[in-house]
């Protein structure tokens, strides 16, 4: 019975109308299967991966990579997609450069569990600053020489 399990999940998860079904045995043997058809509930419910262009893209270029469709929209429910799209074109680019990567669905999983995004250092974020501190004295420095030359 494990195809007609599978069919049930997959009928159940993607369509409006889910079903259950009795095995009807004599001894050991199945004979046959009673199926009962209702209405699925959970069809009416809105997905917002369904209704968002972004977050489906995001799940297509994860299944892409070889992750199965309910493992990506887990995934890409469960985290930022900056942070999804990120070690998407992250792997993209690696696999491109002929990095050899056995097991490329692993490691993007790994890359979005991990948030492997390389992380401003503070020494990077000091110098950020003085760079804009720079730039916003010369501002008002130019502003001030503006003023009194008119």
């Amino acid at each position: 019975m494990r195809i007609v399990d599978m069919a049930r999940r997959e009928i159940n998860a993607k369509t409006d109308i889910a079903f259950e079904y009795e095995e009807i045995k004599e001894g050991r043997k199945v004979v046959a299967l009673r199926f009962r058809i209702t209405k699925n509930p959970r069809a009416d419910t809105p997905d917002p991966l369904r209704d968002d262009p972004r977050l489906a893209r995001l799940v297509a270029r994860l299944t892409a990579h070889g992750i199965a469709e309910e493992a990506a929209r887990a995934i890409v429910q469960a985290h930022e997609p900056e942070l999804v799209e990120w070690a998407a074109s992250d792997l993209a680019r690696r696999l491109k450069g002929k990095e050899k990567i056995e097991n490329p669905a692993g490691w993007l999983r790994k890359a979005i569990e991990e948030d492997w995004r390389p992380q401003t250092t503070l020494f990077s974020q000091e110098q950020a600053q003085a760079r804009e501190n720079e730039r916003e004295a010369e501002r008002k420095r130019q502003e001030h020489e503006a003023k009194t030359a008119e």
